[in-house]
């Protein structure tokens, strides 16, 4: 098995997001993960089984003549460095440097990236090919030539998500976990559960203590193991709050429930999401609002560092029926989608959904005819009544929206409703997104924006009810993801609950079904 170098940073941004240039630095990431995990022997037809994945895929981001042309010359290149008993002739090494130019797109900096990514990439093989190895003559060349600049670039293949560090180190620990618990011990949750306390002593708690530790929540009983003592309400306070659980300090159903779950489940949710962070376009986005839904939570990275972490409230969960359409089922979620945020509205209006007008505020209005104060009403030309929320301080969307396409009428968007943002599970809107302190990004987007309307300006606007749209001068990239392990401000792990039923992983690439 190959020993590879540190993976501590960010995957190589392409030059051509939607053509040929992201061939290569997709190619050494895949090269990395497989002399990661596949022996000497399987490593060619491993490579070539990665690769057909990524290969038209929608995102365009390879092509199958670029990536085997690279492909290609690389393996060849690791077969004639593990033979060589000096450097190969440089008609080699232009073969080499020509099919990679063609799969890097061709520019300058791209091909000596690609030149650098050969060399090590090549080494890295011969190795793990096996075999005899250059002499030093060549080592030193590969050495000199390549090894200067290898540590930058696989520091830029590693995700810059916070997470990835946090949920590397947990992946091994739970890996540990379940080797050392090969059969799993269970409490299992029964209509008449009655949940132990402080003080109560039953073989119950002893199981409990039990599963606590094989999880990774070990305790030391003050007495007998079978009492419910204060160490035991320690872990399951701990227990529940990497869960995402209502944090009693006691083994509810749902705590039972999550206890339940075996640790190779663990390990394969935290191996999802790792995998998901390393072929996420995010990557490619020093500068992006990073949305998690099971999280409930908004990320906004500048130069690949977070800059602030903000609150949401998500799409709801419950069940509903669309009169004027005649769809039912669960209409308000939040889907995930890739987009870029292109102007913030400050004093927005909002135009209601026909669905939203119809369903609730008529009924609303009904029972209030003062209701509708602060909207204005009209007939379209269809002869339906229309609704729109004038500009104010009891508008929906609060003081400030994010305009991005996509969406289907999705935006993030501030709120008058604050109280929302202090429940633990925050499923409460139509769809769109409402941002805690939505204000205080909006500033700080138009400050790394360099937007020409200062913020004493925006304040000025916002103090009035004009509605104001400001364009931004770079569209700032949005993922809206849902993924359900991850690591908090702190970087503790952090399993979420999956509050839509989409399972661990749901991408910007994969569109929320109806």
């Amino acid at each position: 098995m190959v020993a590879l170098p540190p993976d501590t940073s960010a995957a190589p941004r392409e030059t051509d997001p939607a053509g040929e240039g992201a061939a290569v630095p997709l190619l050494a990431a895949t090269v990395i993960d497989v002399l990661g995990r596949h022996p000497a022997g399987e490593v060619e037809a491993a490579l070539r089984n990665a690769l057909l994945l990524q290969v038209d895929r929608p995102t365009r981001l390879v092509t199958a003549r670029g990536t085997t042309a690279a492909l290609d010359a690389i393996l060849a290149h690791a077969r004639a460095l593990r033979a060589a008993s000096e450097p190969p002739a440089e008609t080699g090494l232009a073969e080499l440097e020509t099919a990679l130019a063609a799969a890097s797109g061709g520019s300058a900096p791209a091909v000596r990236e690609a030149e650098v990514l050969a060399w090590r990439t090549a080494w890295l093989l011969a190795k793990a090919l096996g075999g005899p190895l250059a002499d030093d003559t060549l080592l030193a060349r590969l050495e000199l030539a390549v090894l200067a600049d290898a540590d930058r670039f696989y520091q830029r293949l590693t995700p810059t998500d916070p997470s990835y560090a946090t949920l590397g180190q947990a992946l091994e620990e739970y890996r540990a976990l379940a080797r050392a618990a090969p059969s799993e011990r269970v409490v299992g949750r029964t209509a008449r559960w009655r949940s132990p306390g402080p003080g109560d002593t039953t073989d119950a708690v002893a199981s409990l203590r039990a599963r606590l530790a094989e999880v990774g929540f070990p305790t030391t009983p003050e007495s007998d193991p079978r009492t419910f003592d204060a160490q035991l309400r320690g872990a399951f306070l701990a227990f529940q709050g990497r869960f995402g659980l209502e944090q009693s300090g006691l083994p509810s159903l749902e705590t039972l429930d999550a206890l339940a779950v075996p640790l190779s489940e663990r390990v394969s949710q935290i191996g999802a999401v790792l995998d998901h962070l390393r072929r996420s376009r995010a990557r490619l986005h020093p500068d992006r609002l990073m949305v998690n839904i099971p999280a409930f939570e908004l990320r906004h990275f500048v130069g690949d560092r977070l800059d602030s972490f903000h609150r949401v409230v998500v799409g709801s969960i419950g069940y509903r029926a669309d009169e004027s359409t005649g769809r039912a089922g669960r209409l308000n979620l939040t889907p995930t989608l890739e987009s870029a945020v292109r102007a913030l509205v400050l004093n927005p209006s909002w135009s209601v959904p026909q669905r939203i007008k119809e369903n609730e505020l008529d009924r609303s209005a009904a029972r209030d005819p003062d209701f509708y104060d602060g909207y204005d009403l009209w007939v379209d030309s269809r002869g339906v009544e229309r609704a729109r929320q004038r500009p104010g301080p009891r508008n929906a969307l609060g003081r400030v929206k994010f305009v991005f396409d996509g969406g289907d009428g999705i935006y993030l968007h501030d709120t008058p409703l604050q109280r929302g943002f202090d429940k633990r599970v925050r499923t409460l809107s139509h769809g769109c997104v409402r941002v805690q302190e939505a204000l205080a990004l909006a500033q700080r987007v138009m400050e790394v924006d360099g937007h020409p309307t200062p913020w004493a300006r925006a304040r000025a606007i916002l103090a009035g009810r004009r509605e104001t749209e400001l364009e931004l001068v770079r569209p700032l990239p949005i993922f809206i993801e849902y993924l359900g392990v991850g690591a908090d401000q702190e970087g503790a792990l952090r399993f979420y609950p999956d509050v839509y039923g989409w399972g661990v992983v749901r991408g910007a690439e994969q569109p929320a079904a109806p």
